[in-house]
This record gives C-alpha cells, sequence and structure tokens, in this order.
C-alpha cells in the first residue's frame, strides 16, 4: 500500500513536477470486448487529457519536458498506445490534428477484443515505471516525484476459466500491491481506478472512506486504489469531486455519468 501519511517536513507527495524533476504517468486501458461500447469516449477522454498536459508543458520557447506519458491497451496482451516525453506528446497531438483523427484507432491498436487480463497490465506498469525511476537516476536527477497510474476499466480482472475469481482477485491485488510498493524519495507509486459500466445496477461510488460492501468488485477497486493526500485534495474538489477527503480511496465505481468518468481520469493527470 502507498505509505501512510507522514508530518513535519518529510511528507510524501510534495514535488512539483518540472523540466528539473519531471512527472510520469501511466494509463492502462481495457480494451477488452465489453469495452466497444465505451472505447469512443475513452479515447476521447484520454485525447483531451493528453491535450491538457501538453499545454501545461509549453512555454514561449516550446514544450518543456516536464512530465513523461505512457498509455497501455490490455486484453489478453498488451499494446503500448503511446509511450513519449512532453515533446513528443506535443507532437503526436500535432500529427493527429494534422491526420483529422483521434490519437488511437478503436479499429486498430485499440480495438476492444477478448478478455480483461487486468494483472498483466498491473505488471506492465510496474515494469514502466521502475525503467522510468532508473533512466531519471542515470539523468542524474535526486528528487524524482511518485509516479501516478490511472486505471480505466468496465469489468473485473480475468486469468482464465479454469482459475477461480477469488484466485484472479488475488493475483491482481498482488500485482497492484507490487506497483504501490515501488517508490522514489517522494513516495510510493499511486494508482487510481475508474470503472465504468452502465449496464450494471449497482449503485455508483466514489472516493470511499471504508471497503464498500455493496459487491465484491468494488471492494477489490478499494483494494488496488491509493488513499488521498493533501497535494491533490483541492484539485480533486475543483474537478467536481467534493466527496474526496484525505485518507479516501482514489477510485470511482460504477458510474453512469460519462462526464464525471471523464473528469476523474483529467483530475488524476493534473498534477
Amino acid at each position: 500500500m502507498a505509505n501512510e501519511p507522514l508530518f513535519g517536513d518529510n511528507r510524501p507527495y510534495r514535488k512539483q513536477w518540472g523540466s528539473t524533476h519531471p512527472g510520469h504517468i501511466v494509463f492502462l486501458v481495457d480494451l477488452s470486448g465489453s469495452m466497444e461500447d465505451k472505447i469512443d469516449y475513452v479515447i476521447d477522454a484520454l485525447h483531451q487529457t493528453c491535450r491538457s498536459i501538453s499545454a501545461h508543458c509549453k512555454s514561449n520557447s516550446g514544450p518543456k519536458n516536464r512530465v513523461s506519458v505512457s498509455i497501455y491497451g490490455y486484453n489478453y496482451h498488451i499494446v503500448q498506445l503511446l509511450k513519449v516525453d512532453a515533446i513528443g506528446l506535443s507532437k503526436a497531438l500535432l500529427e493527429a490534428k494534422k491526420g483529422g483523427r483521434p490519437l488511437f484507432n478503436k479499429e486498430e491498436e485499440a480495438k476492444p477484443e477478448f478478455q480483461t487480463c487486468m494483472k498483466m497490465a498491473f505488471d506492465k506498469a510496474k515494469e514502466d515505471v521502475e525503467q522510468w525511476i532508473a533512466q531519471q537516476k542515470a539523468e542524474g536527477r535526486t528528487e524524482i516525484p511518485s509516479p501516478i497510474v490511472i486505471n480505466i476499466t468496465d469489468g473485473e480482472p480475468y486469468e482464465g476459466d479454469d482459475i477461480s475469481k477469488e484466485e484472479v482477485f488475488e493475483k491482481t491485488r498482488q500485482a497492484a500491491m507490487a506497483l504501490m510498493n515501488v517508490s522514489t524519495d517522494d513516495g510510493n507509486v499511486r494508482i487510481f481506478n475508474v470503472h465504468h459500466d452502465p449496464t450494471i445496477s449497482d449503485p455508483s461510488l466514489s472516493f470511499p472512506t471504508s471497503q464498500p460492501t455493496i459487491n465484491e468488485n468494488m471492494a477489490f477497486l478499494y483494494q488496488i486504489s491509493s488513499p488521498m493526500y493533501e497535494d491533490l485534495l483541492d484539485s480533486a474538489h475543483t474537478f467536481g469531486f467534493t466527496e474526496a477527503t484525505i485518507g479516501s480511496h482514489c477510485m470511482i465505481s460504477n458510474e453512469k455519468d460519462v462526464s464525471r468518468v471523464v473528469s476523474f481520469i483529467e483530475w488524476g493527470s493534473s498534477k
């Protein structure tokens, strides 16, 4: 689990992203078959979020490498949709604009199909952030902001028909916890989870302060979502998540309102 709150001058998650100590965001996008009727707004949300990230990295002399972004799709395998620094992100957005297209093609690299192999996605995110941290150290950076991972899904994890749901949850939980145990001197990697499936009749839930008992999927997402720290609390409220408090877990589940899903993705990338 992510670090418990500290007091004094050594509190975690204090390092601001900048050219001398850039941040890093990893998006994990469920590309299972059930995402077919949701992939359009997810691609739109990611495109909008990437534009916002790019805008925050611009200066009078052009884009500055204040953050890097990795986006991976997952079903039965991992698809690297994007892996760039801020300059590369600016170029990718410009090429998409010139071509009159979104960043990703839902008929090709971002095509929803197969099952939700979420454990593999967390394993890939761990590999990604470890490589990024090693690169920062190799480049002589002594202040390394903690990376953020945002997982977007409409379902529960899957590992095969011969594995029980309980085993799948546990294997995936262990992979997520291993990811959250990766750390810099700014604190542990944080995982934010967004679950959106309008077909489910269960009530929606956002930023819970205790493990939900509505269903096992909500309980699972709670277990693999990082707690809220004060560095992001004001921005969460600004994005409309007034229910967020210190210690509440950074997740939304069974959200029926697409605009709230998009806001959560943007909020998680807004540091």
